[in-house]
């Protein structure tokens, strides 16, 4: 892989999953632009999505359908306006990458794509490629298209160390990198797609160089965050000692699976009408009371209703990991409990990717326009990177390629030695203890208590042990957004507050202060969007 000859970019884009590669895609071959790894490329958590797309593409169903599902199950916290855009330009964005090569399933006898069934889904609208590949065959794609494109570099092993804002405008990024040690970068264009913050938990499906810090790198220069308290905990997680977890596509309820209790027995239907096709939200908050009540977290799920033939032609990866995880899916139960999955909030930005930094853009799980709401509708995140990512490039097309050469030259890196009392290992389990399926006022407090003395400046300033300080502000500012919040809507539930509230139909913005390192919050309201 060809290491970048220059330090000065048009574009640098942070991650390289399906957010970074399909944006990387669509930049006009007229400029330069460097993809940044903190791994490897092949390292991301777009590889690991078992799901599909969502798309409304044959009758009777219609975007208009695919909105109303997407606002239902965000809890009608979403922006009206992003779902709108999302639901109908998905369908172009679709036929573009069929055009384009990508294969996805389809019916031998129709020829049309095959749909799948999804919880919370009025219609079968979801699409796979290689059954549930979906995650590598995207990747793979977009791979292959963009490494061969002559404006395009990648820098792996890089980790994003600064950015650097001179009056609200972007100069550029200061990086470590294996093989460059630690420089500057300059740009005119910066797009964040680095991927979500579930792996700040003990129990995720984040691969595990990832843990959200980039959200804090973003808060330092002033970039505004919205919506952290809403973390997406998947309901069927594969859990067993000794062995890495593995995610349970949603799907595989779709085709018929089953959940059971520690008894063995269903229990969904006694928690929605929907049982195991209720939201992601409503299923891991119901296993949740179920263990409470079992004073045991031994779930199951059963696949056995689906029939081996059908596993094997629909879910073959799944089999596989399971098979060598010493379970066969097609006649024994899966262990499964939740584990953090998705962060529906992240950096605030409009439909076009801006944040409220010029040059500053963010696509796919980092950013947040108010698409998913509370909670995220099945299959709608690779969806969100597409639509939302060629918008992105639109824009950044649109920017002249301007003179790299900042107005001056940034001062040279001062860091502190200060060190974290905290492991990474530990402040997963604090979170997975205090702002996991369900928080209270007393656990979030303690979580501020113990994490506030990372919000003073010196921290701000420390490189020993940055991504454990790193996780300790981003933890602070997910327990201080989940504190106001008195109300429980879609994947925050709070058990000092259950029930939904009016008076917080409205999202929350955290900016840190010019002055100060604590967040200056006002709060969105997407209904009143014009």
């Amino acid at each position: 892989m060809k290491e970048p000859l220059t330090n000065h970019f048009d574009v640098i884009i942070i991650g390289t999953g399906i957010s970074g590669l399909y944006t990387a895609f669509h930049i006009d071959p007229s400029k330069s632009v460097l993809l940044i790894a903190k791994d490897s490329v092949v390292n991301c958590n777009t590889r690991k999505a078992k799901g599909g797309m969502a798309a409304a593409l044959y009758e009777p169903d219609d975007p208009t359908s695919h909105l109303e599902d997407t606002l239902k199950a965000g809890g009608y916290l979403n922006s009206k306006k992003a779902v709108d855009v999302l639901t109908k330009e998905v369908i172009d964005r679709i036929y573009e990458l069929a055009d384009n090569g990508f294969v996805f399933d389809k019916n031998p006898s129709s020829g049309e794509y095959n749909m799948g069934l999804e919880g919370c889904h009025s219609h079968r609208r979801v699409l796979h490629s290689q059954g549930d590949r979906m995650g590598v065959a995207i990747f793979n794609f977009l791979y292959e298209q963009v490494k061969s494109l002559p404006n395009t570099t990648f820098l792996e092993h890089t980790e994003l160390l600064d950015i650097i804002v001179e009056d609200n405008t972007l100069q550029g990024v200061k990086v470590h990198s294996s093989s460059l040690g630690e420089t500057t970068l300059y740009c005119h264009s910066l797009a964040i797609a680095s991927g979500g913050y579930s792996g700040i938990y003990k129990r995720n499906t984040s691969d595990k160089s990832f843990f959200g810090n980039v959200l804090t790198i973003a808060y330092k220069c002033g970039i505004g965050l919205t919506d952290l308290e809403f973390v997406q905990f998947h309901p069927t997680v594969f859990v067993k000692e000794g062995f890495e977890t593995l995610l349970m596509s949603e799907a595989i309820r779709g085709e018929g699976a089953v959940l059971l209790n520690p008894q063995r027995k269903r229990f969904m239907d006694r928690y929605h009408p929907d049982a195991e096709l209720a939201s992601r939200d409503i299923v891991s908050q119901s296993m949740w009371k179920e263990s409470l009540q079992c004073k045991s977290q031994d779930f199951y799920l059963d696949l056995q209703p689906i029939g081996k033939d059908k596993i094997l032609r629909l879910f073959p990866e799944v089999y596989e990991n399971c098979l060598l995880r010493h379970i066969d899916i097609t006649k024994e139960l899966v262990p499964v409990f939740p584990g953090a999955h998705y962060s529906m909030g992240g950096i605030y930005v409009d439909l076009f990717g801006r944040t409220n930094i010029h040059g500053i853009y963010a696509i796919g799980e980092c950013s947040c326009n108010g698409t998913h709401g509370a909670n995220r509708l099945a299959s709608n995140s690779l969806i969100d990177s597409l639509v939302f990512g060629k918008r992105t490039a639109d824009v950044i097309n649109d920017q002249p390629s301007l003179d790299h050469t900042p107005k001056k030259q940034p001062p040279p890196s001062f860091y502190s030695s200060i060190e974290s009392p905290f492991t990474i290992q530990q402040i997963q389990q604090l979170n997975w203890d205090c702002l996991g399926i369900m928080r209270n006022k007393e656990q979030l407090e303690k979580v501020m208590s113990l994490l506030r003395p990372f919000m003073q400046d010196p921290y701000w300033q420390t490189s020993s042990e940055k991504t454990t300080i790193d996780a300790c502000q981003l933890s602070y500012l997910i327990a201080q957004s989940a504190l106001l919040r008195q109300e429980s809507r879609g994947a925050h539930y709070r058990t000092d507050f259950p029930e939904e509230n009016p008076q917080y139909s409205h999202s929350f913005l955290l900016q840190k202060a010019s002055d100060s390192c604590d967040p200056i919050v006002r709060k969105i309201n997407y209904k009143e969007e014009k």
